[in-house]
């Protein structure tokens, strides 16, 4: 049952993944994230069974803060936006700040023009971008780290703010196991400002925070990040997935 497949992943993580989380969490190669997102979108196993487990672990105290962190802050962040904004699937649901800069910068001229085919596909020639489209569309999951990169080349290569925010949002409903819930709507409003604050101006993004595939793509282990999806898509064929 989901349940039993659940706590077996929770049991798992805890075992060979908490130790180490604070730091490995940010290394998108290393797939150091618990995988319980999707049980928890559809009420497999409950948040409180994964804290009292968490918590009677031998894990480092550093570990295991980091991870309550993603578990509860940032899964209430998500709840409570979704519940208090109307909008929350849209561009309108972003700050105000966020949607007038990136509406001033709307008609900037975006270095690159990747078509939506292309996006979806995981075939834009960004093989960081690439990568994360493919573990979502084969696996359902994307990593979080690459997750914001993913969700800001939307907004870099798309000519409307408007648009690029509702594509994104598109492609996470249709592929991600733990879509159309609150963690996934705001996982995509932070790409476009959600949940930040405004940075130093400039063209396209505005004052959202950017992302750059020389900021970002060199930061992790891409080679080793590229092959582990490889991999992955290979499962998944394999299983008539």
């Amino acid at each position: 049952s989901g349940e039993r497949a659940a706590l077996a992943r929770l049991e798992a993580f805890v075992a060979t993944g908490l130790r180490g989380y604070a730091a490995a969490r940010r290394e998108p190669a290393l797939d150091a994230s618990a995988r319980l997102s999707p049980y928890l979108r559809f009420g497999q196993i409950s948040p409180r069974q994964i804290v009292r487990r968490v918590r009677a672990s031998d894990a480092p105290a550093t570990d295991v803060t980091a991870f309550l962190d993603e578990l509860v802050v940032r899964r209430e962040l998500a709840a409570n936006y979704t519940w208090y904004e109307p909008r929350y699937g849209h561009f309108g649901g972003l700050p105000s700040w966020a949607q007038q800069t990136l509406l001033e910068h709307a008609g900037d001229q975006r270095s690159v023009v990747v078509s939506e085919a292309q996006i979806e596909a995981g075939e834009t020639g960004d093989p960081y971008f690439d990568a994360a489209m493919r573990e979502l569309r084969s696996c359902g999951v994307i990593h979080n780290i690459a997750r914001m990169y993913w969700g800001k080349q939307i907004l870099a290569w798309l000519p409307d703010p408007r648009r690029a925010r509702a594509f994104a949002q598109q492609l996470n409903d249709r592929y991600a196991l733990d879509g159309r819930s609150p963690n996934g709507f705001a996982n995509v409003a932070w790409c476009f400002g959600l949940h930040d604050r405004p940075w130093p101006e400039r063209a396209v993004f505005g004052k959202v925070r950017a992302m750059t595939f020389n900021s970002s793509g060199r930061k992790i282990d891409l080679p080793s990040y590229i092959a582990r999806v490889a991999a992955l898509e290979r499962a998944a064929a394999g299983s008539g997935l």
